[in-house]
């Protein structure tokens, strides 16, 4: 594992994550809110400076990661750059049982190494797209039903055949078997931003379509701490539900993708 590559895809991810965001956020503005010169971050995220520990720890503190993030942020600089030889082999150690403690919390999920790849929903959205009958499963036929710049859509349908999703032959694409599970429980920065990025489509289909074409509600609730293993699960179950009656109802005349997107979250803070 290259330690080095990994912390600054956090990095980068970090980056991507605000940008989304914000159209106007530069790494330069990224530099001042992380406390660093312009100059050493783009150093760092071209591999040509390294991080100390005391540094990365300075850093995610600007960030607002689950805490298994910044120890892995932390672990990984250390395992690249610790002033010892005992120092880098403990952050290797501590990154190996960081691993295997997300392997030991849930059944399956998708490495990172593929799910940072196709983090962005068009991905997902094309995949869906050939599906519809009366999409052309070319490249000009996704471009006909997708809200995205052709360029773009090329880069996503190589990239999916790359990973051995999809295949092209003669301009034409035909999808594979595939199951992708990104395994919710896992702190996945890659994760957050393909669900920050569906969010955003979420507001943007609040003010741009009709009523009677999306389903948006919320719910607030007090709760018992106890029970939101128990809610997870409903909420699982539900989304599998619908998947399912979705794929073996009768009529398979599909002409259009949508986006099932749950929220759960606390409102409120922490005691202290």
């Amino acid at each position: 594992m290259n330690y080095r590559e990994q912390y600054i895809q956090m990095l980068k991810t970090e980056l991507g994550n605000r940008q989304s965001g914000n159209t106007n956020y530069s790494l330069r503005a990224f530099a001042r809110d992380i406390n660093l010169e312009a100059p050493r971050l783009s150093m760092i995220l071209n591999s040509k400076k390294g991080l100390s520990v005391d540094k990365a720890s300075e850093i995610v503190s600007h960030f607002s990661w689950a805490i298994n993030d910044k120890e892995a942020f932390i672990n990984f600089v250390q395992a690249a750059h610790g002033r010892s030889k005992k120092d880098r082999l403990l952050g290797k150690e501590n990154i190996k049982e960081h691993y295997k403690k997300r392997t030991e919390s849930i059944e399956k999920f998708v490495e990172d190494k593929l799910f940072k790849q196709i983090a962005e929903p068009i991905h997902y959205l094309i995949i869906e797209a050939l599906k519809l009958n009366e999409t052309e499963p070319t490249i000009e036929g996704l471009n006909l039903v997708i809200n995205y710049p052709k360029t773009e859509i090329e880069e996503a349908v190589l990239r999916l055949e790359s990973l051995d999703l999809l295949n092209i032959k003669n301009n034409v694409i035909d999808i594979k078997e595939y199951i992708i599970n990104s395994g919710g429980k896992i702190p996945s920065m890659a994760l957050r931003k393909h669900h920050s990025i569906q969010l955003q489509s979420a507001i943007k289909a609040i003010n741009e379509q009709d009523v009677n074409t999306r389903a948006l509600s919320s719910l607030t609730i007090a709760i018992p701490k106890e029970i939101i293993p128990e809610i997870f699960e409903k909420i699982s179950e539900f989304r599998r539900e619908i998947n399912e009656y979705i794929i073996n109802h009768e009529n398979q005349n599909k002409t259009d993708v949508y986006c099932l997107s749950s929220q759960f979250f606390k409102l409120t803070t922490e005691k202290k």
